[in-house]
């Protein structure tokens, strides 16, 4: 059991950290390229949020998982 659970976590990681860049790279393009005000609070906060939604859903994943396969 103790073999799927290192699976799992060498699975999830290079799946968050690939959505990352390709998120990063896009919303940062946008950002950069922005001429408005609002283009740019929107586009940094769009980037902000999205980070958080990648990483923080795919630890919450890696753990409730986890805690799944423990029982």
């Amino acid at each position: 059991m103790a073999g799927l659970k290192l699976t799992l976590i060498l699975c999830v990681i290079p799946i968050m950290l690939i959505g990352g860049i390709y998120t990063y790279r896009f919303l940062n393009n946008k950002l950069t390229s922005s001429s408005s005000t609002f283009g740019l609070i929107f586009y940094a906060l769009a980037l902000f949020c999205a980070m958080a939604a990648i990483y923080g859903g795919g630890l919450t994943a890696i753990a409730m998982l986890y805690d799944y396969l423990s029982i």
